[in-house]
């Protein structure tokens, strides 16, 4: 857990019960500053993520074969792919709110207002015990909210018939043979659907999905992530997913 979500929970019931409840969330902010403040994820400032730091992403947008785009704000990101660590893996949460705000930009850019239900790649087993939360989920809701419900989340539409091992240490051939033919797809909404994935790696998790909803009779209008922290995704997903066509 971060230290100051930590923190956080261990005094907000002694702030509360001390104060009215605009004062207990002055004094919380104020305790939190002072013994454990926020830093920007890229540069260190007093800022969850400076502004300096955001506009320096890369953004980048791909098309696939088939014709399903992918969008994503953080291309090739060391600054992205640090945040999303953080987020994950040190509980941080706050950077829920971040994530949805950089997110949002792209997918209305690319999908005007068009409803969609978002689909998300399921969690493994053991991640779900780690952390003890969904990040993705975060963060769907909050886009659910910004976007005033055009972006909602499906949920359990995907899931693992047999669960992969972490992908972390594996090269591009073993995480295709990792995820291929584990996954599953039912509880199909209505109307059209938007996967989304945190970070694309290899594409071996995105080609599985997207089997996985074509065998079930569905096909995504589009694809998200919210970093693809490789300049061209890898050969082997180049040739078998997506061509770069399109850079912004």
């Amino acid at each position: 857990m971060g230290v100051r979500t930590g923190l956080s929970t261990l005094v907000k019931v002694t702030v509360v019960s001390a104060a009215g409840l605009p004062q207990a969330a002055r004094m919380l902010s104020e305790l939190l500053d002072l013994v454990a403040p926020e830093r920007c994820v890229g540069c260190a400032r007093r800022s969850l993520w400076c502004e300096d730091c955001r506009s320096a992403l890369t953004r980048a947008r791909w098309v696939s074969r088939a014709g399903v785009p992918l969008v994503t704000p953080a291309a090739a990101s060391p600054v992205m792919m640090r945040a999303i660590a953080q987020w994950k893996d040190a509980h941080y949460r706050q950077l829920s709110e971040v994530l949805a705000d950089l997110l949002l930009p792209e997918l209305v850019a690319e999908f005007d207002s068009r409803p969609l239900n978002v689909v998300l790649i399921p969690s493994r087993k053991k991640s779900l015990h780690t952390r003890g939360y969904q990040p993705m989920v975060d963060v769907v809701e909050k886009l659910a909210r910004k976007s005033d419900g055009q972006f909602q989340l499906a949920t359990r539409v995907l899931a693992w018939r047999v669960q992969p091992t972490e992908q972390r240490q594996l090269d591009d051939v073993r995480r295709e043979r990792n995820v291929a033919g584990r996954m599953a797809a039912d509880r199909l909404p209505s109307g059209q659907l938007l996967l989304l994935d945190d970070v694309v790696t290899s594409g071996a998790t995105i080609r599985e999905a997207l089997r996985a909803l074509t065998d079930a009779g569905v096909r995504p209008v589009g694809i998200a992530a919210l970093a693809v922290p490789r300049n061209n995704l890898g050969q082997d997903f180049v040739k078998s997913v997506a061509k770069p066509r399109l850079r912004i």
